[in-house]
């Protein structure tokens, strides 16, 4: 992780946005880029940047959908 997306992922969290980091964490620890985490999710890419700088607050469906991604790979493991 650069230092750039730490000091984002910092400024979001004091900024109470745990949605975004949350999101951006699940993009990270899955080494995701923006068009493969919106190719998981169905989702544009643009829609995804504006989730992963904080522009746009991540609707809870689309966490969620962050959460059975992650448990589908799992059980395709």
């Amino acid at each position: 992780m650069s230092c750039i997306a730490r000091l984002l992922e910092i400024a979001l969290g004091q900024n109470g946005r745990a949605d975004a980091v949350e999101f951006i964490r699940w993009r990270w620890k899955h080494g995701l880029s923006l068009t493969a985490a919106a190719e998981a999710l169905g989702l544009s890419r643009r829609q995804v940047a504006y989730y992963a700088s904080g522009e746009h607050v991540v609707p809870r469906t689309v966490l969620l959908a962050c959460k059975g991604w992650e448990v589908e790979r799992q059980a395709a493991e």
